[in-house]
């Protein structure tokens, strides 16, 4: 029989021929023998391992308690691995620790000796790896419970497998109801009946419709409520499980944003077409058009092309905000402004004309309008004015204040002419026609005395005579007085008055009363000035005794701050105001002319069955007083 292959070799040879680190130790716990790759490992040779204490190949903490665990083996020794799935390390020569694994097999010799055999292996690169999975892990653990996006997993059949506290948050759902139930819980119809056909069809075909791709699809909450979401779906292999991950964030404030957009710019698009409507027919009106902002009343928003009719662009108008202002009349400029600050300021309506000075310096008229543009809840938007060129009209208004002033004038002349005609015509009538009545009447009546002294019985005719001359003298007398009272240029305006007064009461039965104010006795005012105040209390009282059916009439003369201030004022049945509009009542259009040519104002009102009152207010400055 031949002998075995390995008859004959050593334990060295053994050791010598292994790949793994291995050595031997005695029962004294004294290296034995130990082969090239152990030698490496701890970083020692060969010859200085031999005898030396396997306790020195550990780290100084293990040592003591590593003496009694070897003895323990040698007495109840099996093959093993050592630590019993405690952490194990060795010590290089340098000092360095390092993780490793020992397998310990008991050996016994023939002639007694009890060995151990421990193999080791330097587990460093997989400590390295197991920690970076364990820290891969835990990093992944920590964003899937972190995250803000839901995260959810599903298996093949589309069972939940985890779900995080996101979208927890997300679908008002704990973990444990949504665990081992179908996702399509998650969704509403249709797409709750169709997920596991998806599913199902992906995993057949591979045609994909989400995974990995990815859309913006519905989702349901566990109160029934609806919202959309982005999902995004990745397909992955755990050991033999294929699973699918799926992460959905909640866009509806993005949705809300979006119609928040579009709305804004639905909006937008209606205000710039309005504004394009708003700007064609504001060019086509000939007027300026302007809008204001109320946080900046000193400054245009904008102003219409029709600033051109100033001689000055749409931009410089906007640009110089003092550009405006210098241009308003020096002379309208304060009142002007101070009407548009409140208008601008405060909202008040705006409505003045003042003059702009065009670029040539030429100076036109407008009629500036504007009023407070506002929102529902009565907020202030912006001022809206236009800018009337109002010069013609202006031009016409002079013209025709010339025309008035000239016509009242001449009416004034006329009157004056008038006034002295009658002046001229009594005299000559008092002293001609009066005269010659008077030579007449006395002619007469010394006929009849001289008859009488001859005892003769005068001629009835000469006494007729007589009468007739007498009532012709009253006559004329009564001519003369409604020509020109003579009081009045003899006595003055004030005795006049008085004498009228009585005159009217003897004449028509009304009773009339005269109250001139003590500070006018003397004051003395010139003819023609008299004659007016003269001629409208003859007007008014002729007024009253023809139309008032009044039983009383009061006139009433006063200086009041510097006016002299007269009043006619009756019991009677009032004046219609028709009557006072009535421009054809040449008698009450005379008593106004007559004033308005002295500068004095006439107030005519009645009371309906309570009386009529004329007030006349007059300036003395100028008069002798």
């Amino acid at each position: 029989m031949k002998d075995h292959p390995l008859e004959g070799q050593k334990l060295q040879w053994l050791l010598a021929s292994a790949v793994d680190a291995m050595l031997m130790v005695d029962r004294a716990g004294k290296i034995v023998l130990a082969n090239e790759p152990v030698a490496r490992l701890f970083g020692y040779t060969i010859g200085q391992l031999q005898e030396m204490p396997l306790e020195n190949l550990m780290p100084e903490r293990y040592r003591g308690h590593h003496v009694g665990l070897r003895q323990d083996f040698l007495a109840h020794s099996k093959a093993r691995a050592m630590g019993g799935g405690k952490a194990l390390f060795g010590l290089r020569a340098n000092g360095e620790e390092f993780p490793v694994e020992v397998s310990l097999s008991p050996l016994h010799t023939d002639d007694g000796w009890a060995l151990v055999m421990a193999t080791v292996h330097d587990i460093t690169e997989r400590k390295a790896a197991e920690s970076a999975l364990q820290e891969s892990e835990a990093r992944m653990r920590a964003i899937f419970e972190t995250a803000v996006d839901a995260i959810l997993t599903i298996d093949t059949e589309g069972r939940i497998d985890r779900f995080n506290p996101a979208a927890q948050r997300l679908f008002g759902y704990s973990e444990a109801e949504v665990m081992g139930k179908n996702v399509s819980m998650l969704m509403p119809s249709p797409d709750r009946d169709r997920h596991d056909s998806y599913l199902k069809h992906y995993q057949e075909t591979g045609q994909r419709k989400i995974i990995g791709i990815g859309r913006e699809v519905i989702g349901k909450r566990k109160d029934g409520s609806v919202f959309p979401m982005d999902l995004s779906v990745a397909e992955t292999f755990v050991g033999e499980r294929r699973m699918f991950t799926g992460i959905v964030r909640d866009v509806t404030e993005r949705h809300e944003a979006i119609n928040a957009m579009r709305r804004e710019f639905r909006a937008l698009e209606e205000k710039r077409q309005a504004e394009a409507k708003f700007r064609k027919l504001v060019e086509q009106v000939q007027a300026i058009i302007y809008i204001v902002d109320p946080k900046e009343p000193d400054r245009l928003m904008y102003i219409s092309p029709q600033i051109k009719m100033l001689g000055f662009t749409p931009e410089e108008w906007l640009d110089d905000p003092e550009l405006p202002v210098k241009q308003i009349h020096q002379e309208d400029r304060k009142l002007a402004m101070e009407a548009i600050y409140r208008c601008r300021s405060q909202g008040v309506p705006l409505r003045t004309e003042y003059r702009l000075l065009a670029r040539n310096g030429r100076a036109l008229w407008f009629r500036d309008e504007a009023e407070a543009v506002t929102d529902e809840s009565g907020r202030h938007m912006f001022v809206q004015g236009i800018l009337v060129n109002i010069t013609q009209n202006k031009l016409a208004e002079e013209a025709l204040r010339n025309s008035q002033d000239e016509l009242r004038r001449l009416a004034a002349h006329q009157e004056h002419v008038k006034e002295e005609e009658r002046k001229r015509i009594a005299r000559e009538i008092h002293d001609e026609l009066g005269g010659q009545l008077t030579s007449i009447k006395a002619y007469v009546s010394v006929s009849v005395e001289q008859a009488r002294a001859r005892g003769e019985e005068p001629d009835p005719l000469l006494s007729d005579a007589a009468d007739m001359a007498r009532v012709a003298i009253e006559t004329v007398r009564r001519v003369i007085t409604d020509l020109r009272p003579s009081v009045l240029d003899q006595l003055g305006v004030w005795a006049a008055l008085e004498w009228y007064t009585e005159r009217v009461q003897k004449m028509s039965g009304l009773r009339c009363q005269c109250a001139i104010d003590d500070a006018l006795v003397d004051f003395e005012i010139d003819t023609e000035l008299s004659t007016m105040l003269f001629r409208v209390v003859q007007e008014a009282l002729t007024n009253v005794v023809r139309h008032a059916d009044a039983s009383e009439v009061t006139v009433a003369v006063r200086l009041q701050s510097g006016l002299i201030v007269l009043e006619i004022v009756d019991n009677g049945k009032g004046i219609d105001t028709e009557r006072l509009l009535n421009r054809e009542s040449m008698g009450l259009l005379g008593m106004y002319e007559r004033t308005r040519h002295f500068g004095g104002e006439l107030k005519i009102s009645g009371i309906p069955g309570k009386g009529t009152s004329v007030v006349l207010r007059l300036s003395v400055d100028g008069q002798n007083g």
